[in-house]
């Protein structure tokens, strides 16, 4: 809550006080005022103008019975700010308004009166309204405007003008005045806020300190000991004197502390601080720690007044004198925990270190000797965040938010190596239950953090990888799929946890390929060639696959690994490049290489069954022209139309190819006599004789076919391709669109 707020608070709950009071000075004055204006003025308005003001006083009397009632605070007090400004405003303006309506026309003394009255509500609003500056001011506007207004406007003879320049006057009067109180309770209450927020806080910071404060006059020896200092000492009324502490003094510490005294007194030390013991009202000795200061000197430096404080440091000694005790117990059996770990005990607050084991350094690269009395902050050279991730778990032990921290912290080895230490500790308490020291082991984890980077590297590498890895127990049961394996085969990895990975089979191999394949996989420990998977979509896609089988070292069975990648788009490129190897690219038919090889294998087959083939040799008759009239487009699709037609003509154990140009090669197997060859031809010749219904043209072409055969036994495909070639070159001469057959060795 800020000052302008606390201020306002302020300003409307003193007005509400001055509410009750003014509200009877209200009913009292406008009864007096119907009583000198009752022989002068008509009943009826006078007592309507009362009733008026009764009724307005009754309502800012039942608000201010509710806000006593409420009794609000802090910021609700502002809610009532409107209501109580509303009722205050239609009091004023009934009086303001009601004075010119009640003022008698031909009674100069009656209005005078009134005037005089007016004046003095004004007068009282100023007095009870000051707090508020803008309110005080409405009020007294409300007031003395109307009657003044009366008397310029209805009634200007030089006595009612004289009245107005007074009211007049009276009103400057008052703008300056109320702005001067209004200043001046601003103020005052600003500055009481202002006062009693610094009081509140010196008050808790002297709480908070727990402190005793004393203040002691060097000439007289007078001593003022605040109440925390007697508290301390367990006595409330003790003498003022300086003997009252020095006598208290531990016969063991007191030369110590006097020449310490004398010496800063001297100027020889800045400010006194020492430790001692002090005798309490019970006789028990308590450790204190004694600060303090000259503040005052006469002309010769000699010290004047000196003052200073005491802190009650006990429960500190008490937890330094057991630690002690604990580590002398215990410390026989830390230093022979190892290399690897490191028993250590800090002081809370500063960090120093109280005690390290043996194995710190080895863990940390210097003797531990120059360790002890440190802060364990500034003598290792520790990585970025490390001190705030420790400081922050240490704050929590010392607050008692928590019993037990563990944390990692990384540090620079003098040996330039960063290295990482696991930190577990909890806090030592005494027996008033303050935490004493932070006591705990540190653990060298550098190994363990590598192998966990190794692992977390493995990972990403198992999860960046392009290639599909399935891990699976020793049972054969997936354990774990990279994404790549997912996006491949088309499932989650919520649906093959657990799964066999024969839900990726495709159905294409049979059992015994699957069998070969764990023969050789148990075997040797390895596995990898080709094979034929199903996506959960129901596509067959191939894959390159390798499996290892992954043992411990005792050479038992612990894993199977996959590792595959796709190679349906190479299988598929494979495809198209045999196909432009061994087809035709415009018409897709063999080429002449695969008509060779189907010779040779017909031919040696005709060797063993005896029986008859036929190499037909075809050439189109007036496809030059096509060509030269229409394009080679159009050439082109009627090429293409032929060996369709050609295909759909001959029988599925035909060969069909195109060796160049308007060239075609017929292979006709098993031909049993001259009527089948010679109905073949003739439907051939049809075919290709129908007209050719092009986009842009419709053209005829024919073929002339020239015929070998080859009967028993084995020929040259060479010799048998050439003697069709000769036949067909007979055929054109007779005519064109027909065939001639070659004959040798025929029957």
């Amino acid at each position: 809550m800020n000052q302008d707020t606390l201020v306002r608070i302020d300003k409307l709950a003193l007005l509400f006080q001055q509410s009750y009071p003014a509200i009877f000075v209200s009913l009292i004055t406008a009864a007096l005022l119907t009583a000198i204006l009752w022989p002068a003025q008509e009943h009826s308005i006078l007592l309507t103008w009362f009733a008026i003001i009764a009724f307005t006083a009754l309502g800012r009397y039942v608000l201010f019975m509710r806000y006593r009632q409420a009794s609000p605070q802090g910021e609700d007090i502002l809610a009532w700010e409107k209501p109580y400004f509303v009722t205050l405003t239609l009091t004023t303006l009934t009086w303001g308004i009601g004075s010119a309506a009640i003022m008698p026309g031909d009674s100069p003394v009656h209005q005078v009166l009134i005037i005089a009255f007016m004046l003095g509500m004004s007068g009282g609003a100023i007095s009870l309204y000051s707090a508020h500056r803008l309110m005080t001011l409405i009020t007294v506007s409300i007031v003395l405007l109307p009657v003044t207004a009366w008397f310029l406007v209805l009634n200007s003879n030089p006595l009612s003008v004289g009245m107005a320049v007074g009211v007049a006057i009276f009103f400057v009067s008052a703008i300056r005045a109320t702005k001067a109180l209004a200043l001046a309770q601003h103020q005052s209450f600003s500055l009481t806020h202002a006062l009693t927020d610094s009081e509140e806080k010196h008050r808790l910071a002297m709480e908070a300190a727990q402190d005793g404060l004393w203040d002691w006059d060097v000439i007289t020896g007078n001593v003022y000991y605040s109440p925390s200092w007697c508290h301390i000492i367990g006595e409330d009324n003790i003498q003022n004197s300086y003997t009252t502490w020095e006598d208290r003094i531990h016969p063991e510490d007191k030369t110590r502390i006097l020449d310490s005294i004398k010496a800063h007194m001297a100027g020889e030390t800045p400010t006194w601080k020492e430790e001692h013991r002090l005798r309490s009202a019970e006789g028990a000795w308590i450790w204190v720690l004694g600060r303090g200061k000259v503040v005052e000197t006469d002309q010769d430096d000699s010290p004047l007044r000196m003052i200073g404080t005491m802190t009650d440091i006990s429960r500190r000694k008490q937890a330094e004198a057991a630690l002690h005790e604990s580590m002398e117990k215990y410390q026989g059996l830390v230093e022979d925990i190892g290399d690897k770990l490191v028993v250590f005990s800090h002081e809370p607050c500063s960090g120093e270190l109280l005690y390290v084991s043996s194995g710190f350094d080895s863990i940390f690269g210097f003797s531990r000797e120059k360790a002890l009395n440190q802060s364990w902050q500034d003598i290792i050279s520790w990585l970025p965040d490390s001190t705030d991730r420790a400081n922050n778990c240490i704050l929590q032990l010392t607050e008692g938010e928590i019993d037990f921290t563990q944390f990692d912290m990384e540090f620079t080895h003098p040996d330039g190596k960063e290295r990482s230490i696991r930190v577990s500790c909890h806090p030592i308490k005494n027996e008033l239950g303050r935490v004493a020291t932070i006591n705990g082991v540190v653990e060298d984890i550098t190994e363990q953090m590598s192998a966990q980077k190794r692992l977390r590297l493995a990972g990403n590498v198992l999860t960046k990888t392009q290639d599909g890895i399935v891990i699976t127990d020793s049972h054969g049961l997936i354990v774990d799929a990279n994404p790549a394996s997912l996006q491949a085969s088309g499932y989650t990895l919520g649906e093959v946890l657990g799964s066999n990975p024969s839900i990726f089979s495709s159905g294409k191999h049979t059992p015994e390929f699957y069998a070969q394949m764990w023969s050789t996989l148990n075997t040797s420990g390895h596995w990898e060639g080709e094979i034929w998977n199903r996506r959960k979509s129901g596509e067959i896609y191939t894959e390159q696959l390798s499996i290892d089988a992954v043992k411990d070292e005792a050479g038992k069975l612990q894993n199977y690994i996959a590792i595959f990648h796709d190679i349906s788009y190479f299988k598929e490129r494979e495809d198209e490049l045999r196909q432009i190897a061994f087809h035709d690219v415009l018409t897709g038919l063999p080429n002449r290489l695969v008509l060779n090889d189907r010779m040779q294998q017909a031919l040696l087959q005709s060797g063993r069954n005896k029986d008859r083939i036929a190499v037909c040799f075809l050439d189109l008759d007036g496809f030059k022209p096509i060509n030269d009239t229409h394009g080679h487009d159009t050439g082109d699709h009627v090429l293409v139309e032929v060996a369709r037609r050609l295909k759909d003509t001959l029988r599925s154990n035909d060969t069909v190819a195109r060796i160049g140009g308007d060239e075609f090669v017929l292979l006709l197997q098993d031909i049993k006599d001259t009527d089948e060859l010679d109905e073949l031809m003739q439907r051939v010749l049809k075919v290709i004789s129908r007209p050719y219904n092009m986009p842009n043209a419709t053209v005829t072409v024919s073929a002339s076919i020239g015929v070998a055969i080859q009967k028993g036994d084995y020929s040259d495909a060479e010799i048998l391709l050439s003697n069709a070639d000769q036949a067909m070159y007979n055929a054109k001469k007779h005519g064109k669109n027909c065939y001639r057959i070659y004959k040798t060795n025929v029957e």
